[in-house]
């Protein structure tokens, strides 16, 4: 009989309201998992823990343990606009914080995985971080570097999204657009 380890999967993979969401695989050794990420169109940012600014999108991320190795920290460079770092204690998984943070276009986002390095949870494997990110005025592109972290393991997690060098339409423009195209319509007919 085959014994299976348990994997606790994160929230954003798939979530009905992202305008893009997925799953990146990561493994070097024994530092193994995946980084799950979506998209928040303006406004649509589901959960309670970070207030959403107006006209900016939210990108956010929630790395899965499947390996051996405790996971510390989680590193994003976007190359573009990105702003107001967050990490959202409601939803549930581990302790997260913000490492760092320091604005693109050379910019990077680190979030450390505090709780990942308490001797009771060495190497248990499955363990899911909180949600974490950050906000941008750019739609999002999937070409983002990422890295995970654990002493001597580095591990690749690519692509992730990250934003772009083209701005989110504002809600007025995209109504003009949309009756602009209905009265092109109309006049061919």
């Amino acid at each position: 009989m085959a014994v299976t380890a348990t994997v606790q999967a994160g929230v954003l993979d798939g979530h009905p309201a992202a305008s893009m969401s997925g799953s990146v695989p990561f493994s070097s050794g024994t530092l193994t998992g995946f980084v799950e990420y979506a998209v928040f169109n303006p406004g649509d940012y589901p959960f309670a823990g970070h207030s959403q600014t107006a006209g900016q999108a939210v990108y956010a991320y929630q790395t899965v343990s499947t390996g051996a190795a405790d996971i510390s920290s989680h590193q994003i460079f976007p190359t573009n606009d990105a702003s107001s770092p967050f990490v959202d204690s409601t939803v549930a998984g581990n302790a997260t914080s913000i490492l760092s943070f320091s604005a693109p276009p050379a910019g990077s986002a680190h979030y450390n995985f505090d709780i990942w390095l308490d001797a009771d949870l060495a190497g248990s494997g499955g363990d899911t971080s909180k949600v974490y990110g950050y906000e941008s005025s750019k739609l999002p592109e999937l070409t983002g570097l990422s890295i995970e972290f654990n002493g001597g393991l580095i591990a690749l997690a690519t692509p992730i999204p990250v934003p772009s060098t083209t701005d989110i339409p504002e809600p007025t423009s995209m109504a003009l657009l949309a009756v602009g195209g209905l009265v092109m319509l109309r006049r061919r007919r």
